[in-house]
């Protein structure tokens, strides 16, 4: 069932709050520099507090809950993924590991194709289709910034 744009709002507000408690609150504010009262008012929706997009976005720095971001994504209609640290890879391990991707990437093209071959996809094909899919968005996203490593390096 898709929730409300107002449901999913509400959602990813809970999961800000839940990433603040997660820390004791004094902590909390005391790492982002905010006042712990107004934190607290903030995160309990008191009447004339809101809590910002610069107060969120400190709270989910340092709690690193990223599932916050993933809720909001979804409501975008959008998938980020973390830019991996390329220069802590070793490059040649990245590179057999890309090619094994591709040739992995045209054996589930492949399967993909024959799957789709009958004019009609099951949620089990859907599922692994989705895995396969997002695993090889994020070795392709790994590729593109070890180019660009390569192309900055001096």
């Amino acid at each position: 069932m898709k929730y409300s744009i107002h449901d999913q709002i509400e959602e990813i507000m809970e999961r800000i709050d839940a990433a603040a408690k997660q820390y004791p609150l004094k902590s909390m504010a005391a790492e982002i520099g905010k006042a712990y009262s107004t934190l607290k008012n903030e995160l309990s929706s008191q009447q004339g507090y809101k809590l910002g997009i610069e107060t969120a976005m400190l709270i989910l720095l340092v709690s690193g809950k990223l599932d916050v971001l993933d809720a909001i994504e979804d409501l975008f209609g959008r998938v980020a993924f973390q830019i991996p640290d390329i220069k802590q890879e070793n490059h040649i391990d990245l590179l057999s590991h890309v090619s094994a991707l591709a040739n992995e990437f045209s054996t589930i093209t492949a399967h993909i194709a024959e799957t789709l071959s009958d004019g009609k996809i099951d949620k089990a094909e859907a599922k692994k289709g989705y895995k396969d899919a997002l695993n090889l968005v994020k070795e392709a996203i790994k590729l593109q910034i070890f180019f660009k490593t390569v192309l900055e390096e001096k």
